[in-house]
């Protein structure tokens, strides 16, 4: 595997913290539920994965390995920095702070169309009425969302604040957003 391949691959793996052995393309890679490498070094096995194929390699490494059918829960934490994270079958599989809703919502729509089963978006609902547009939005997205209470949720400063805010969130039962009333 070439070097930038080789790199990519293993800030990947070690990104998600998944265990991982190095094989030579000639041995038998017995036990391995996915080869990770690239079109131009690829044989004939129905395990492998690309890293520089056309789909998104994170996403398809996950749905291999946890498969299609979990839960896909996400946590929104509203304000001039969105924090946000996605936890797959309880694994975190995306995460990062936000200055646009409409990054956001992109990302959002992006990874629930790589998943099968239940969704569920949960926004931690602040005083200035974003909570409520991102719900109507999303909600647009057929995707189901809570509102919930986000007090406590901040823990400490800066931009991992906004991430672990939206891990509290994300994790905390809220009330099911059934749209704005209009009147």
């Amino acid at each position: 595997m070439d070097g930038r391949a080789y790199y990519k691959a293993l800030k990947l793996l070690k990104s998600l913290g998944l265990k991982y052995v190095l094989i030579n393309p000639k041995e038998e890679a017995k036990g391995v539920k996915v080869i990770l490498t690239t079109r131009g070094e690829g044989w004939g096995d129905d395990r492998i994965l690309f890293i520089d194929g056309p789909k998104d390699v994170k996403l398809e490494l996950l749905k291999r390995l946890l498969g299609e059918e979990g839960d896909l829960l996400m946590g929104i934490d509203p304000g001039k920095r969105i924090g946000f994270v996605a936890f797959y079958r309880n694994v975190v599989i995306d995460g990062g702070v936000y200055t646009s809703v409409e990054g956001l919502l992109e990302k959002i729509s992006e990874l629930s169309s790589h998943f099968k089963g239940r969704k569920l978006v949960r926004i931690g609902l602040d005083t200035e009425g974003l909570a409520l547009k991102m719900a109507e939005s999303i909600k647009r997205m057929g995707l189901r969302v809570e509102l919930v209470d986000e007090r406590g949720t901040t823990k400490k400063s800066g931009i991992s604040r906004d991430l672990e805010s939206a891990k509290a969130i994300a994790m905390r039962r809220g009330f099911e957003f059934k749209g704005v009333r209009q009147g």
